[in-house]
């Protein structure tokens, strides 16, 4: 069996350069498909803002929108793109360069990050060269960014946590690393508002983690998440009515998927747009909102049998791999059948280890099954296919691209052997 060093890189070895050789392969891949790739600015989400609008915005006028903003538009990649377009006059740094970027390094990480064996690599590439030009086709039908960002920065993450536990050497890249892995968790908590669901659990994981390590480091690891997540949080509390969940949309969402089916509530009038839409930065939108949610949940309380064949229709909706949005015909050439197959192989063998998982825990349930970045990972995977699922409809296949680099890493249960004791 042949083993892979991930992070004694700077030391390359024969069986390192399978890895370099096969992320310029992807390369060579996304560099002829990157020109299909334009996505579409976060600020526009609903089309109720527009980046460029802020052109000739006074700094007074951009800290009085995002005083207000409490809707789906993603904080942290709107305040990109103004900036971009502050400084340069368009977006096309993060609609275009950098979210072109963000696809490949994604698939490049996943195909380095838990692949011990050249087997595991060559497994984790063959799905990274499906994924990716999937992922190209259905983005231009609706290239919200943020389906790109988000998983890049999850692994962003995990690859920078893993440095910090294994460069034990040069204790400066450590605690910089761990600062680091820190920022990207906060970037990706602020690129889709349920992740706030699993931020417990990934927390949880980095105390076991760090506990051997020295306190600086965790220390290194939180400052990036409370300047930016904490304090973002903090003034959705203090600012706006003690809103937890950044976006004040997510009970609309859950419309869409359950609407047909509950009781509809009583809902408060929202104030109207000169084009008689809601205004979405209200008080009155995350009213209805939780409404919304409230009566969903009741039904699922009041009727759970009544409720199974739904969430099994939904999660079906969402893990029938598709490369088409909404009723669009499916196109049924090749490549196609590749895709789903594909999709559907990496989808069980999670399936598999999220089972050994939660079978290992309930036989032996201790928390160290949590300080194992794989099986964090397996459970933010899943995490997020129950929440896609559930809260959304119409969209699914690009619902999915969230998760398909993360299926492509291809994370492993591994039982726990020993329990490392912090320092004294």
């Amino acid at each position: 069996e042949i083993y892979v060093s991930r992070l004694t890189f700077l030391e390359l070895t024969g069986k390192q350069i399978v890895f370099i050789l096969l992320s310029i392969f992807l390369v060579g891949v996304w560099f002829f498909l990157r020109r299909d790739m334009i996505g579409r600015p976060s600020t526009s989400w609903m089309s109720y803002y527009h980046a460029i609008d802020f052109l000739e915005a006074t700094p007074r006028e951009i800290l009085a929108f995002f005083k207000e903003m409490r809707s789906g538009i993603p904080p942290l990649l709107s305040l990109l793109e103004i900036v971009n377009v502050k400084v340069f006059g368009s977006t096309k740094i993060i609609t275009n360069e950098l979210y072109r970027l963000a696809l490949l390094v994604s698939y490049c990480l996943a195909v380095w990050l838990f692949s011990k064996r050249i087997v595991n690599a060559v497994a984790s590439f063959v799905l990274a060269l499906i994924f990716l030009p999937a992922t190209v086709f259905i983005s231009a039908q609706n290239p919200e960014i943020y389906d790109v960002y988000f998983p890049c920065f999850v692994l962003m993450f995990l690859f920078f946590d893993q440095l910090t536990r294994e460069c034990a050497k040069n204790r400066t890249l450590r605690v910089l690393s761990a600062f680091i892995s820190g920022l990207f968790l906060s970037f990706a908590e602020l690129s889709r508002p349920f992740v706030l669901v699993f931020i417990p659990i990934i927390l949880m994981y980095i105390y076991l983690a760090y506990r051997p390590l020295p306190k600086k480091v965790l220390i290194a690891f939180l400052i990036p998440l409370l300047l930016i997540s904490a304090s973002w949080h903090a003034k959705l509390l203090v600012f706006n009515n003690g809103q937890i969940f950044w976006s004040n949309h997510g009970g609309f969402n859950f419309y869409r998927a359950w609407g047909d089916i509950i009781d509809m509530p009583e809902l408060v009038e929202e104030p109207q747009t000169w084009d008689n839409r809601s205004q979405i930065h209200t008080q009155e939108h995350y009213e209805n909102g939780k409404r919304i949610q409230s009566a969903v949940l009741k039904y699922v309380l009041t009727h759970p049998l009544d409720s199974i064949p739904r969430i099994v229709e939904r999660m079906g909706a969402l893990l029938r791999p598709r490369l088409t949005l909404f009723d669009q015909p499916e196109p049924q050439d090749i490549f196609a059948w590749v895709y789903r197959i594909a999709f559907y192989a990496a989808f069980l063998f999670f399936l598999i280890q999220l089972m050994c998982l939660l079978i290992d825990f309930i036989a032996n349930p201790s928390l160290q099954l949590f300080a194992n970045p794989q099986h964090v990972l397996l459970i933010v995977i899943g995490a997020s296919i129950a929440i896609l699922a559930l809260a959304e409809k119409g969209e699914e296949a690009r619902l999915l691209l969230a998760v398909l680099p993360l299926l492509a890493a291809l994370p492993q249960f591994e039982p726990v052997k020993t329990v490392a004791k912090p320092k004294s």
